[in-house]
């Protein structure tokens, strides 16, 4: 069920609200350390060690923590144009082919744990290749690769930690080269853009694989042409962010938002192929390293992040107390944050399947624990001040509350607080208590 933020308790918060307006932009860094200048490298955000890890275009490995450069332990031979993807399932950055100037066409498998590279030897792997394009899916567990050239190829494959598995499929992307590949938080499927095709013709269609068939979609607006592109999921702000191609001198980053692309009018690092380009998702950024300019000898050096300044956020605070099935816990539904203008949904689980509904309780101001001892309820505590409540159902053991945010930049930044209390006729009460949730409402 969706419910907007009621006129009345909107009218309370624009008074409070910061007046700040912002959106997503470039911001070149400069560390104290940096690799060297390279094209063709690959870039993976380590999830687990909160570090981006650069490989490839030349003979060394780096990572980024945000701030400065360093070195990594020597790894996979020296290549360019490989392909990069963090395997959150195990825990792992996965790194598939490329070439050689020494040993040409590549077609190894190498995981990075965080302390050791490991090349593998599975039973199955994709042929030889370069260029391909590769990123992990997190609704399935597994790293998909497509494509890639010498010669170009169409076909599809799948990592599960152990092994390479084809995939079959009717109709789908042509072979193409240098396409680019990440997950689309708003669909939860993989979005595919792009690329180099067998015929030398290059392509600007978008599809979207969902790990049985391929989907073309046919967007309103669409990036130019375009090969050697980088692409990366930004899940906080659940958008695609491109940039780069190898001709032309398109100056804008594109963003993908489940059904069109638009162009971001601002700034960015100046045209190229062939960077490295990772989600930091502990810093909530994109991060991009190195390139060349289209058609020439020069390579890039610099370091980029594209993020916004008045971010969304969900923080949970406090304890809540059990019921039937444990103790409530609320969360933001995945890939969702309180954007302006946008719909943020909120879910509280682990909840029986006879639990009558929740109450959603948001408020303007964050309390110390409040004991509800008085009110029969011993052990639970209420954490928010009471300015608007709704009920909702529980389904599968889920109840979810779906806020329209006013799109009004007054509310950028403004701080409210959620938490809610399940009728439970299991807890002790008859009710159970969540935690809850400091809300902090944001620009794209």
């Amino acid at each position: 069920m969706r419910t907007p933020l009621s006129l009345a308790f909107v009218s309370t918060l624009l008074p409070l609200a910061n007046p700040l307006a912002a959106q997503a932009a470039w911001t070149r860094v400069y560390p104290t350390t940096n690799p060297a200048g390279r094209v063709g490298a690959a870039m993976a955000f380590d999830e687990l060690r909160g570090v981006a890890v650069l490989l490839g275009g030349v003979a060394d490995a780096w990572q980024w923590n945000g701030t400065n450069w360093s070195t990594m332990p020597a790894g996979p031979a020296a290549r360019y144009n490989t392909v990069m993807a963090f395997d959150a399932a195990r825990g792992q950055i996965v790194v598939f082919g490329g070439a050689s100037l020494v040993s040409g066409t590549l077609g190894d498998t190498w995981t990075w744990n965080g302390s050791s590279w490991s090349q593998r030897t599975p039973a199955h792997a994709p042929t030889l290749r370069d260029s391909a394009a590769m990123a992990f899916d997190p609704t399935r567990s597994v790293t998909v690769l497509f494509g890639g050239g010498n010669p170009v190829l169409g076909d599809l494959w799948e990592w599960n930690g152990t092994d390479w598995l084809q995939r079959s499929f009717a109709g789908g992307p042509s072979p193409r080269s240098f396409a680019a590949m990440a997950f689309d938080p708003s669909t939860s499927k993989l979005l595919l853009f792009g690329g180099h095709l067998a015929n030398d013709a290059v392509s600007d269609e978008t599809w979207l694989w969902d790990g049985t068939a391929w989907q073309q979609r046919f967007p309103a607006n669409t990036p130019y042409i375009r090969f050697s592109h980088s692409m990366v999921a930004d899940t906080a702000r659940r958008r695609v962010a491109l940039i780069g191609t190898y001709f032309g001198n398109d100056p804008f980053a594109w963003e993908w938002d489940g059904s069109t692309w638009s162009p971001r009018l601002i700034a960015s690092p100046s045209p190229r192929y062939g960077a490295a380009m990772a989600y930091d998702s502990v810093r909530h950024e994109v991060v991009l390293f190195g390139g060349s300019p289209s058609i020439s000898s020069t390579v890039f050096a610099d370091t980029w992040v594209y993020a916004t300044p008045l971010p969304a956020s969900f923080t949970p605070y406090g304890a809540g107390c059990p019921g039937g099935n444990g103790t409530p816990v609320l969360a933001p539904a995945p890939f969702s944050l309180p954007w302006l203008g946008d719909q943020f949904r909120t879910q509280v689980g682990s909840l029986p399947q006879t639990a009558a509904g929740a109450f959603f309780l948001l408020g303007l101001g964050q309390t110390p624990p409040v004991s509800l001892a008085p009110f029969g309820l011993p052990g639970c505590d209420t954490w928010v001040t009471l300015d608007e409540s709704v009920f909702l159902p529980v389904v599968a053991g889920t109840a979810t509350r779906t806020l329209s945010v006013p799109n009004s930049t007054a509310l950028a930044g403004l701080h409210v607080f959620e938490q809610a209390a399940v009728v439970d006729s299991a807890a002790n009460g008859g009710a159970a208590l969540s935690n809850a949730g400091e809300i902090v409402l944001g620009i794209r």
